[in-house]
């Protein structure tokens, strides 16, 4: 919540390699394996996560409803 605890651990499957993207009650993290990971913030459930052929050079950004 507001007082900065942590709510949840998720587990990925490397090391986040950048901060995440938050949009409508869910992050977007990558790992330096190259996997894009969709969690609900509410609850800490993976949401999808999807391997990703072309390397990440920054932060996911999201914008209309798409993770780039």
């Amino acid at each position: 919540g507001k007082t900065g605890q942590i709510l949840h651990r998720v587990a990925l499957p490397g090391p986040p390699d950048s901060a995440p993207a938050f949009a409508s009650g869910l992050a977007y993290t990558h790992d330096d394996g190259g996997h894009l990971t969709c969690v609900n913030v509410a609850t800490g459930k993976i949401e999808w996560q999807k391997p990703c052929e072309a390397g990440f050079d920054s932060a996911p950004i999201v914008h209309d409803g798409r993770v780039f």
